[in-house]
C-alpha cells in the first residue's frame, strides 16, 4: 500500500470539505485553505458519524485498488 488509511479518508474529507471552506473564507489562498482542513480532520471536528462514512469509503476503494491491481497482476503473468 502506498498511503496509509488516514492519508486517504483525509484525501476524501479534503475533496469534500475544499468548496465549502472556500465559500466561508473568500480570497483564502490554497495552502491556507489546506491547513484549514487538515485541523479539522486532526481535531476531530467531524462527528464520529461523518468520520466513519469516510473511513468507509476509503475502505471501499482500497478494495477495488486491489482487485484492479490483482487483475492487472494476472494480465500482466499471462502475457
Amino acid at each position: 500500500m502506498l498511503f496509509s488509511n488516514c492519508f486517504k479518508n483525509n484525501v476524501l474529507y479534503s475533496k469534500d470539505a475544499r468548496k465549502s471552506l472556500a465559500e466561508e473564507h473568500p480570497g483564502i489562498n490554497n495552502s491556507t485553505l489546506t491547513a484549514h482542513i487538515s485541523l479539522k480532520w486532526k481535531a476531530y471536528e467531524l462527528g464520529e458519524e461523518e468520520r466513519q462514512m469516510y473511513n468507509g469509503k476509503a475502505a471501499e476503494l482500497m478494495e477495488a485498488y486491489k482487485k484492479e491491481v490483482e487483475e492487472y497482476n494476472k494480465t500482466k503473468a499471462a502475457a
